[in-house]
C-alpha cells in the first residue's frame, strides 16, 4: 500500500483527472465523525465525479447513475489522501478527505484493478466464483 497526500493547490486538477479515470467505478462512501461515529452513506454506487471548489472551501462527491442520486459535500476540506495498491500500475484503492473539524470521508473502490485489466474475465470463466 502507498498513501500519497495531494496538496491543496493541486485539488482542482487532481479531482478533474481522478473523476475522468474513475467515472463509473463502484464505491463505498463512509463518513467518520467524532460526534456521530462511523456511518456508511453509500455502498456500490458508481462514481460520477468529484469537484473541488477552486478556493478550497468545499469538495463535492457525486455518486449514482443519475447526477442527482447522491451528492456528499465536504465543507472546509483540510487534507486529501489517495491510497494505491503500490504495484506497478498504481491502481487506486481508496480516497480520503479530512475536513477542518476532523471529519473524514472515505471512498473505497470495490475493485482496485483498472477496468481494462479485468474486462472479459467473467465471460471467460477465469474470474473468482
Amino acid at each position: 500500500m502507498k498513501t500519497t497526500e495531494i496538496p491543496a493547490s493541486d485539488w482542482t486538477a487532481f479531482f478533474d483527472s481522478f473523476s475522468r479515470i474513475h467515472q463509473g467505478w463502484l464505491v463505498r462512501l463512509s463518513v467518520l465523525d467524532f460526534r456521530l461515529g462511523a456511518q456508511v452513506e453509500a455502498v456500490e454506487l458508481p462514481l460520477q465525479g468529484i469537484v473541488a471548489d477552486s478556493r478550497g472551501r468545499g469538495i463535492a462527491i457525486q455518486l449514482g447513475i443519475r447526477p442527482d442520486d447522491l451528492e456528499h459535500s465536504v465543507r472546509q476540506p483540510r487534507r486529501v489522501w489517495v491510497e494505491s495498491a503500490g504495484d506497478r500500475d498504481e491502481a487506486e484503492e481508496s480516497l480520503e478527505i479530512e475536513s477542518a473539524d476532523g471529519t473524514r470521508v472515505i471512498l473505497e473502490f470495490r475493485c482496485a484493478a483498472l477496468p481494462e485489466t479485468v474486462d472479459g474475465l467473467a465471460a471467460t470463466g477465469t474470474g473468482a466464483q
